[in-house]
């Protein structure tokens, strides 16, 4: 019994430890050709280095895979952080230029209802052993909770001082994205997430466009 015990405290302990505590996990492979899970260092199929950056493991994927042509989505571990990475693997020009705005859109921005972006949080992945592929990423902060559209098939009716709090909480997070000059273009349900403390945060700022004279 006290040889099972102590193995499991040695165990907790090293899960503490964020140098340590990775090889607990099973990774994704970022290689698009790929997705392979390993709790190695490298894809043991294709090669492809599974600590992105040095830094960055692909724990889960936020969408099913192969779904979109255009983008994957993960959730990645960080230091024993947990955030978001968005892998642009199209070639699309259209889908890259909308890709490097949401990028330029979310370091210009700085409020707690619109998700923050890593230091250095944009860059390009060309490490694929024998591929001269490059992939576009995004890292972001994790929003925890649900989106509107997730939560309101649930929930409905929502009470009148609910929608209103909604309602004064989006002003305010608009109110600022203006203020830099900036449109959202996309604001449905699917794009808000309500995070437990029932605070609201815009998401996908993909067609978001600066306001010139033209738009206006």
């Amino acid at each position: 019994f006290y040889g099972y015990l102590w193995c499991i405290l040695q165990i907790q302990h090293y899960a503490c430890l964020p140098s340590l505590r990775q090889s607990f996990f099973m990774s994704y492979c970022i290689n698009p050709e790929c997705h392979y899970q390993s709790n190695e260092n490298f894809c043991p199929i294709c090669g492809t280095t599974l600590q992105i950056k040095g830094r960055y493991r692909l724990i889960r994927p936020l969408r099913e895979l192969n779904k979109s042509p255009y983008i994957e989505v993960f959730e990645v571990e960080d230091k024993g952080e947990r955030k978001v990475i968005k892998i642009l693997k199209s070639k699309d020009k259209t889908v890259l230029r909308l890709f490097r705005r949401e990028a330029e859109v979310l370091k210009t921005i700085a409020h707690q209802g619109i998700p923050k972006i890593d230091p250095q949080g944009y860059f390009i992945f060309n490490e694929i052993p024998k591929s001269e592929r490059q992939l576009h990423c995004l890292v972001i902060e994790k929003i925890e909770g649900q989106d509107l559209e997730q939560f309101l098939q649930k929930h409905k009716p929502i009470s009148e001082r609910e929608a209103i709090d909604w309602l004064k909480q989006l002003t305010n997070i608009l109110d600022r994205v203006h203020q830099k000059k900036l449109f959202h273009r996309d604001i449905k349900p699917a794009n808000i997430m309500l995070k437990p403390d029932g605070k609201l945060v815009l998401i996908d700022f993909g067609a978001a466009r600066w306001v010139t004279e033209t738009v206006v």
